[in-house]
């Protein structure tokens, strides 16, 4: 029997977890109540404002198999492709510059690349791969050096102003001292400081969220998906800032129990895609089996819209004013032809990747 895509969902969020494990208590100051339904739908046209479409080049070389994460910098993208183990490199119009990274044991090489992040001050490349160890490439993404930076497993990796952070997403075979959510590096990364203590069983949440470290008005701040908290990672603090509230959240009972989950996850709410922009944060989550989507106005800390979703809900990355989101040419087909006016092309299910460029209506 075909498995439902919620239960595999559901399934790499929660495979391993900790018995007895519990939320980790919160001091936010800003309660989101997702449990009311503002409105009925939320069409995914109605707020978003297409700006461009740019189409990566289409080789060999460039084939992209998944986009897991997407910078722009320098007027150039960024794409972390986890399925070829590497970092490709497009221009502003999508000509495919370079690839940075490769799979193996030589000089720069690794086994598995988890995230990256562009160095905005001189354009460098940080690699995370091998759970722990950092890789840096210059701006023509030749090798310089590597470092083990952590003996616990870390995930994804950001910025901080001066500082280098990242995560080991609940995902960590260490404790005590080592068993943390956030890890803060200096710029030889050195590490300066660690916080939000993990379970001390071992526990596995994989990212569930594009990219969980995010800027917003000046400030830094990490999307925990997994227990619905958003953490503000400035000042060299990291202090819970608001947290989600759902109808139904996932029991910690059933975190253990696999074939418990499967059965009822229909039940309950859980994160898919978070993000901010200019004076709102976006939530896309699950609801009984559903998409829905809330919009926050965050200084009045009201709940503008809350509804089931209509259309697809893409993956969101930030670049200045502006949203990139990559959509795969399946996808595109499927869901976004009425964008064909902006193509001087047709789109075939042959083609690489499509980044749509947009901001939100105002």
């Amino acid at each position: 029997m075909k498995m439902n895509k919620y239960v595999k969902y559901l399934i790499m969020m929660l495979a391993f977890v900790s018995c007895d494990g519990r939320k980790p208590a919160s001091d936010a100051n800003i309660c989101l109540d997702f449990s009311k339904c503002v409105d009925d739908t939320l069409n995914v046209s109605d707020w978003m404002y297409p700006l461009e479409i740019v189409r990566l080049e289409t080789t060999e070389e460039s084939l992209l198999g998944s986009v897991d994460k997407l910078v722009e910098y320098n007027e150039n993208y960024y794409v972390l492709d986890k399925m070829r183990n590497c970092v490709l490199v497009f221009d502003g119009t999508g000509n495919f510059l370079r690839r940075v990274g490769r799979v193996g044991q030589g000089p720069g090489e690794y086994s598995t690349l988890s995230d990256f992040i562009v160095d905005e001050k001189t354009g460098c490349l940080y690699l995370l791969a091998n759970s722990s160890t950092v890789y840096a490439y210059d701006n023509e993404g030749s090798f310089l050096w590597k470092k083990k930076v952590s003996d616990s497993l870390l995930w994804n990796i950001g910025i901080d102003e001066s500082d280098f952070v990242c995560s080991s997403n609940h995902l960590t075979y260490t404790s005590g001292k080592d068993a943390f959510l956030i890890y803060r590096f200096n710029e030889d990364f050195q590490e300066k400081d660690r916080s939000v203590e993990v379970f001390k069983e071992q526990l596995y949440s994989p990212l569930l969220i594009s990219n969980p470290f995010q800027k917003w008005n000046g400030n830094s701040y990490y999307i925990d998906a997994f227990f619905n908290i958003v953490y503000s990672l400035s000042d060299e603090k990291v202090i819970p800032y608001c947290e989600f509230k759902f109808t139904s959240p996932i029991p910690v009972e059933y975190f253990s129990n696999v074939g418990l989950l499967m059965e009822h996850q229909r039940r309950y709410d859980f994160v898919k895609e978070a993000f901010f922009s200019k004076e709102y944060l976006w939530v896309s989550y699950i609801h009984s089996g559903k998409h829905r989507t809330a919009i926050v106005e965050m200084a009045s800390r009201e709940i503008i819209g809350n509804g089931e979703t209509r259309g697809m809900f893409p993956k969101v990355y930030q670049s200045g004013e502006s949203l990139l989101s990559p959509i795969s040419t399946e996808d595109y087909l499927r869901f976004w032809t009425h964008l064909d006016g902006m193509l001087k092309q047709p789109v075939s299910i042959e083609d690489n990747h499509l980044i749509l460029k947009w901001k939100i209506k105002e």
